[in-house]
Parts: C-alpha cells; sequence; structure tokens
C-alpha cells in the first residue's frame, strides 16, 4: 500500500513537470511567434498569420468592457459589408475582421494582464532585435542564399537574399517586404533601446538604425518613419545627429544607396509643393492616394464601406479624389490607367474607409482613454506615444501586431519603473 501511493505520488509529480514544460513551451512558442506575424508555416495565404489572436486567447481572462463594444462595432461592420457586397466578400470579411482582431485584441490583453506576464516577454525583446539584426546582414551579403526554399516556407513572399536585383531593394528578415521589414525592425529597436540600452549608447545605436535602415533593409518607408522617430526624440538635436550621419554615410553612397536614400535625395531637391506632391504619389505605390481617397469616402459614408468589402468601396473612394488614374504611375501600369482595388496602408485610414467616421471616431476615444495615463508617465513614454500615432496615421498595417505589442510592453515597463529622469 506504501509503495502504491509512492508511486502516484512520483507519477503525478512527473506530470505536473510534464505539463509546467508543455506550458512553458507554448508560451515560448507564442511569445515568439508575435514577433514574426509574417511567418506562416505555409498554412494560409495570408501575409499575416493571426498569432496574435492565438496567444490572447490561450491566456485572457477577462476583456475590458470598452472594448466589447469594439468587438460589436467590428462585427456590425463586417456584417454590413457582407451585406453591401451581395454576398460576394465572406472571405474577405472573415480575413479582414481577424486583422483588426490580431493588433487590437493583444493590445487591450497586455494592457490589462498582471505586470508579471509582461516581465516574461521582455527578455524575449532583445533576442528577437539581435536575430534580426543579424539575419539583415546575413541576407545582405547573400551568406544564406541556400536558405530560400525554408524562408518560402516559413514567409510565402520572404527572401533569405537581398532583393538587389528588384530595382536595388533591400533585405525582407522573416517578412513579406523591405517596408514591412523596416517598421517591424524599428518598433523592436524602439523597445530594446528604451527597456534594455544604457542611455550613453543611444546616438551610436541610433546612427546604427539609420545607416541600417538606409543601406540594408532599404525601405523608403522606413527611412522616413526612422527620421520621424530621430526628429521626435532628439528634436533640435537632430540636426547633430543628421550631420553625424551624413559624415558617417558619405563615403558609402555610391556603393550601398538604393530606394530609401534615392527618394530622400529626390524630396530635398524638389523646390515646389505641387511637383513635391506629384513625385510623392507617384513613388508611394498606392500608399498616398489610398489615404486620401480614404479620408473622403469616410467623411461622406458615415458608417463606411463595411469590413471586406474594401474591393468595392476603395473604387468608389479613389473616384472621389478627382485625380487622374493615367498621371499616377501605379495605376497607370497596373490598371492600365483605371482605378483598380486597393486597400490603404494605413490603420487609421483602413479603418476609416471600412468604419467611416462614426467607426474610426470610436476607435479613437478607446486608444485615447487607454493611452492617456501612459501619456504622463514622463517625455520618453510622451515620444514614443507620439510615433506610434503618426505610425497609425501614415503607415499602420492593419493585421500587424508588433507595432502595437512593442508599444505595450514598452509603456507597461516605464510605468512599473516610474523612471525618476527623463531620457532627454
Amino acid at each position: 500500500m506504501k509503495f502504491n501511493s509512492s508511486k502516484i505520488f512520483l507519477e503525478s509529480l512527473s506530470s505536473e513537470k510534464m505539463i509546467l514544460f508543455i506550458n512553458k513551451f507554448i508560451f515560448i512558442l507564442f511569445s515568439y511567434l508575435i514577433f514574426f506575424p509574417s511567418v506562416t508555416f505555409s498554412l494560409i495565404s495570408a501575409e499575416i498569420f493571426p498569432w496574435a489572436i492565438l496567444f490572447t486567447l490561450i491566456y485572457i481572462k477577462r476583456i475590458n468592457k470598452f472594448f466589447i463594444s469594439i468587438i460589436i462595432l467590428l462585427l456590425l461592420s463586417t456584417v454590413y459589408g457582407y451585406y453591401l457586397s451581395d454576398g460576394t466578400s465572406l472571405f474577405e470579411s472573415i480575413r479582414s475582421f481577424s486583422a483588426y482582431m490580431n493588433t487590437l485584441l493583444i493590445f487591450t490583453f497586455l494592457l490589462n494582464v498582471d505586470y508579471t506576464f509582461i516581465k516574461k516577454i521582455l527578455p524575449i525583446v532583445p533576442k528577437v532585435f539581435y536575430f534580426l539584426t543579424v539575419l539583415g546582414l546575413f541576407q545582405y551579403f547573400s551568406l544564406i542564399d541556400f536558405l530560400d526554399p525554408f524562408f518560402k516556407f516559413l514567409a510565402p513572399r520572404a527572401s533569405a537574399e537581398s532583393l538587389a536585383y528588384m530595382g536595388n531593394r533591400g533585405v525582407t528578415l522573416l517578412a513579406s517586404e523591405p517596408s514591412r521589414a523596416s517598421y517591424e525592425f524599428l518598433f523592436i529597436y524602439i523597445a530594446y533601446r528604451t527597456i534594455f540600452l544604457n542611455q550613453k549608447f543611444y546616438l551610436l545605436s541610433d546612427l546604427f538604425l539609420i545607416i541600417y535602415m538606409m543601406f540594408i533593409i532599404k525601405s523608403g518607408v522606413g527611412l522616413i518613419l526612422s527620421i520621424i522617430f530621430l526628429i521626435i526624440f532628439y528634436r533640435l538635436k537632430f540636426i547633430l545627429l543628421g550631420a553625424a550621419l551624413v559624415l558617417t554615410a558619405l563615403p558609402f553612397m555610391d556603393e550601398l544607396g538604393g530606394r530609401s536614400f534615392d527618394l530622400l535625395i529626390n524630396i530635398l531637391t524638389i523646390n515646389s509643393i505641387d511637383s513635391l506632391f506629384e513625385m510623392l504619389l507617384n513613388a508611394s505605390g498606392f500608399r498616398l492616394i489610398s489615404i486620401i481617397a480614404s479620408f473622403n469616402y469616410g467623411i461622406m459614408e458615415l458608417i463606411g464601406g463595411g469590413i471586406g468589402n474594401w474591393e468595392q468601396s476603395s473604387i468608389v473612394a479613389l473616384g472621389l479624389t478627382g485625380l487622374d488614374p493615367m498621371n499616377i504611375s501605379y495605376f497607370k501600369w497596373f490598371g492600365g490607367g483605371n482605378w483598380i482595388s486597393i486597400r490603404p496602408t494605413s490603420y487609421f485610414f483602413a479603418f476609416m474607409l471600412d468604419t467611416g467616421i462614426v467607426g474610426i471616431g470610436i476607435l479613437s476615444i478607446y486608444l485615447y482613454r487607454n493611452l492617456i495615463n501612459y501619456f504622463k508617465i514622463n517625455k520618453t513614454s510622451r515620444n514614443i506615444i507620439v510615433f506610434f500615432v503618426l505610425y497609425f496615421f501614415i503607415i499602420g498595417s492593419v493585421g500587424n501586431p508588433i507595432p502595437f505589442v512593442c508599444l505595450v510592453v514598452t509603456l507597461r515597463f516605464l510605468k512599473k519603473k516610474r523612471l525618476k529622469y527623463d531620457y532627454y
């Protein structure tokens, strides 16, 4: 009898260890995957896998009351979009609804979960940052080209080599394209910089960021966002940083310059507002025109065109701009001089296209109520929130959780520590 009791005890102890091991493995796996949303393992055709939704559903215990109203808004808009499309947008409605939930759900969860949970995520940030930094260098110097099939399996649109052969583009890291890789890398860098980096290394690391963005990732969008980040954090000191950057990079311009550097030079040499607008309109592909169109449409259609119905609503929105598609390179080449369906690349304006001024108003109130207290912590928290808001307006890919995750864990860290001095 004693032997049986001991045996049962040992078996239960072994089972508990196994359960703890499985739980720890699941947490580590999903904690890393939320930083690699483009990794789909070729399971779905979408560019973003809903790792953030799965991660949140595993650990969430309660839902913020205000967030329930956001979920209701998204559901009603999805039904409305399905109705307007005459039932043809079922798959797109589900995909678009999931994309919004993939960011907003984890944003809400991380804001409200106990800080001990956040502490478990924090050590992952520097590991991901170091990994992406080294990976980008390996891709740039063509050291892992032989792994391209494996990269395509992980993220179908990613590449193990630099995209220099495609108009001198840069590396994709583990994202679908250099532009997405750039803002993912930037937000991870901001979290790493704020939480782990010693202040005396800020200038050197920020110079590294710009050089890496300009010459390794080579994304015009990423470069502009990086400059905005530096302006927000350095303000007048940015002039000194810019001068140091020019002196550092000048000897390598001919060899390393890419699309991002060419775009910067073009912006600096244009001498009229009209020419600048025309250049940005064409250089941005469909990004800028999609923002303009969505804003006009969201004002005129108070509840938008419905989630999932963007293929129809975006064409109507583009027509409302009064611009000629023949004068915009993207539509000239891909649309034959006609408007074609495009989804806005800005989170704010995509939401405005789908839910109108009413929907974006509700979402803005929700974000304001959740971020205002963090805004008051110190100068660093204010800078980070201002940068996130600008990203939210300018780019803000709808389904990508990385900016939201990095924002929240950084703000939660700053609030917990209650820093006694500002970084700047």
